[in-house]
């Protein structure tokens, strides 16, 4: 353990391994055993006293010899030689005896120790080949990723150059405290993203003893090599970066350091749902999203996670109930689960959460248009109309004071929302919007009483089976909608019982009324109704736009949205490889999931836009 924790007894080069490390290891042991034996030879006629056992003088008067052999005597040999010894002091006072006992148990731990030490010495040897020094542990990865296709490479590999001067190299400066250029050590920080570094990291990498923040995401990296993360050497990280790699594991990662607060693991090829994150209790944001191919369901053991503040892990195909110690999970500020196939009730237990800011929970056909239409094809030739939902009644959130969005479109959620629905919530005093959407479920209640003094809201409730009418002192509310109230009335928050449209948000998308069908002539009609019932039975051509566009339908929220419009924007434009893309990388799921065209030329790209 001395050996381990104190760094003076190791060597700083693999080559000088075994011929350094043995002579101290043996040279410690002789020492420690020589004083062990010391104190074992107390006894009223012996020459060395309890006092005098540290002394340098009085330990190497022992028989050198004596000590040496006991280390490398065989059992049987151990026994006879205490046999013998107690044989010839049999005849001694009761306190020699004592003290001969005293010898014997000390014989017993010095086999011990010697066992122990040759275990020692076997694992000391490949525990210590992975120490290098940091500029070693530098080139290391940069040699086995391909360094000399990396983007930028400055500096990597000069004999002349300090590490800390390497292209994102970060390091600290304890004596100045603050980051230094001019350094050989002290690596904090590796900040390679996007930066073409390729195959697997060494897993001498997290052994770097000061390093807190390692950015590696934007890169063909197919291994991490995590195993290596034994928490009594791992480094000190606290951000790890490797979202967008191609990393189909991270097994070991449960070894990490209790001091990891921020994962990213964004966009790699995770099969299933990682459960060595539960072990890493002290993160603070866990980012699990758009791993296509990620299936699995959450345990119970996600509420151990409870210093978390942002959970992100849409656009998978994570299946099962939602568990109910999400509860747990008291500072959580950001939920996004969308996009799943979760199933079930909404854990009532969500009401527990008081800091959330942020719950997404949509449907998985919420970025494909209109659920109902299977527009998009998964690769098995399968309609993408049902990619799971959740149902039942939506909870109150009346204590969540500072939720202030809310995205359960696309689910099958029934029933009214509840009367205290964010009875509570601090928007109501301080003005800030809400922004709530439930489009597309079952729900028949209108808008809660609970929102009617709320001074901004924007509401969703597009596409539900609400019959009630709209209370005329809220189509007054001029900021609510985004102040589309202000120019629409009542029709910027739901088209009228009988008329399409969904709601107006521009002089083009005003609400109009459904023509008379002869196959249903008696429909039931909602309001907030994007179509009209038995329409398209009736007249299968029928097309709501009333502007000569090729009947594309562009604008026309029977068979196009915006989502959907803005999705092929990103795809014939190829968003991956702009240079900001920020929020735009939620379509990346889509992508060699679904055939993605223009409906009607296919390949016309933007032509119909």
């Amino acid at each position: 353990q001395q050996v381990i924790n104190n760094p003076s007894f190791l060597p700083r080069s693999e080559s000088s391994c075994r011929p350094s490390l043995r002579p101290r290891l043996y040279h410690y042991l002789y020492h420690s055993l020589s004083l062990t034996l010391c104190q074992a030879k107390v006894d009223k006629r012996a020459s060395i006293g309890p006092d005098r056992c540290g002394d340098t003088t009085t330990t190497k008067a022992l028989n050198e010899e004596k000590v040496s052999s006991i280390l490398f005597l065989s059992p049987l040999q151990q026994q006879q030689m205490t046999m013998t010894t107690h044989g010839k002091r049999r005849h001694s006072s009761h306190r020699t005896t004592a003290s001969l006992s005293t010898t014997r148990l000390s014989t017993m731990m010095i086999l011990i120790i010697t066992t122990t030490t040759w275990l020692l010495l076997a694992t000391t040897t490949s525990v210590v080949s992975a120490v290098n020094t940091e500029r070693e542990t530098l080139l290391l990865l940069y040699n086995r990723t391909l360094g000399e296709q990396w983007f930028n490479s400055e500096g990597w590999g000069d004999a002349n150059t300090p590490i800390c001067a390497w292209y994102g190299v970060e390091c600290h400066d304890v004596e100045l405290g603050g980051p230094s250029t001019t350094l050989d050590s002290g690596v904090t920080a590796l900040r390679l993203g996007n930066n073409n570094i390729a195959h697997a990291l060494p897993p001498q990498l997290w052994r770097l003893p000061r390093l807190k923040n390692l950015e590696l995401h934007d890169n063909p990296l197919t291994e991490a090599n995590l195993q290596a993360l034994p928490a009594s050497f791992a480094a000190p990280l606290q951000l790890l970066n490797l979202a967008n790699c191609f990393l189909t594991h991270v097994d070991g990662l449960q070894g990490a350091a209790d001091t990891l607060e921020e994962l990213r693991l964004t966009r790699n090829q995770l099969a299933t749902f990682p459960t060595e994150v539960y072990a890493l209790t002290e993160l603070k944001k866990l980012h699990l999203s758009s791993n296509v191919i990620m299936g699995g369901s959450m345990d119970a053991r996600i509420g151990q996670l409870s210093n978390l503040l942002e959970f992100y892990a849409y656009g998978n195909e994570l299946t099962g109930e939602l568990p109910k110690e999400l509860g747990n999970l008291a500072r959580l500020q950001v939920l996004s689960l969308s996009n799943n196939l979760f199933h079930g009730h909404l854990p009532e237990q969500l009401n527990n959460l008081v800091n959330l800011e942020v719950l997404a929970l949509h449907g998985g056909s919420e970025l494909i248009g209109n659920p109902k239409s299977g527009d998009f094809d998964e690769d098995d030739g399968e309609p993408t109309t049902n990619l799971g939902a959740l149902t039942g009644h939506i909870p109150s959130f009346a204590n969540s004071t500072k939720l202030s969005k809310i995205f359960l479109n696309n689910n099958q959620f029934a029933g009214s929302l509840p009367a205290d629905f964010l009875k509570f919530n601090s928007a109501k005093d301080s003005g800030d919007m809400l922004l709530i959407n439930l489009q597309d479920n079952q729900l028949t209640g209108g808008i809660p009483v609970s929102l009617w003094t709320f001074p901004s809201v924007h509401i969703n409730l597009v596409d539900n089976w609400i019959a009630q009418d709209i209370p005329d002192f809220l189509c007054t509310k001029g900021q609510w909608m985004h102040g589309l109230v202000g120019l629409y009335d009542c029709d910027a928050i739901l088209c009228p019982a009988g008329w399409f449209g969904g709601q107006q948000s521009s002089d083009d998308t005003a609400c109009r009324p459904c023509p008379e069908s002869s196959v249903n002539p008696s429909p039931t009609y909602y309001l907030g109704a994007t179509s009209c019932p038995g329409l398209e039975d009736d007249n299968p051509n029928f097309n709501d736009n009333d502007d000569d566009d090729g009947g594309s339908g562009i604008g026309n929220a029977l068979t196009y949205d915006t989502t959907r419009i803005l999705l092929e924007f990103y795809l014939a434009l190829d968003g991956r490889r702009w240079e900001r893309n920020d929020g735009w990388q939620i379509f990346d799921t889509l992508i060699g999931k679904y055939q993605l065209q223009s409906p009607n030329n296919p390949s016309a790209g933007l032509t119909s836009l």
